[in-house]
């Protein structure tokens, strides 16, 4: 009889020990998930600023110190500084396309599935016309 209650608690310890596995992998997935949420949604925020105003700006700009420069409004210094002010433009927006792909990948790993189709448009080129930079292609993530 004592061997049957000692065998009872070991069974009913290993039980426990194994609910309490179960819920700390359940807190950690539930963990990678929100911050990949979070990440994707900040990630998406700043693609979208960027699409919404930032490129179109910058190009506005560097055309409106070109033209400034031809009608002898401005100094040849300050074309070169917008079109710097533009390319750098250009960088930081496919640097936050980049983390934005990063993200999803990130969120996807973490839910064990695919996402629905992305919400945020990826043009094949900058909104801006100067300097040129090669589109980029989606990676797809088997």
């Amino acid at each position: 009889m004592g061997a049957l209650k000692a065998g009872r608690r070991k069974a009913a310890v290993s039980l426990l020990a194994s609910q309490k596995t179960v819920a700390a992998v359940e807190n950690d997935i539930r963990l990678q998930v929100s911050t990949a949420a979070a990440g994707l949604r900040s990630a998406e925020a700043q693609v979208h600023e960027y699409q919404q105003g930032v490129l179109e700006q910058s190009q506005r700009l560097a055309d409106m110190s070109l033209l400034g420069y031809k009608e002898g409004a401005a100094s040849l210094l300050d074309v070169l500084e917008a079109r710097r002010t533009l390319r750098a433009v250009n960088l930081e927006y496919y640097s936050a396309l980049a983390d934005h792909l990063k993200s999803r990948a990130e969120l996807q790993w973490a839910i064990g599935g695919s996402l629905p189709p992305e919400s945020v448009a990826r043009p094949s080129a900058p909104a801006a016309k100067a300097p040129p930079v090669p589109a980029i292609k989606p990676v797809e993530v088997k």
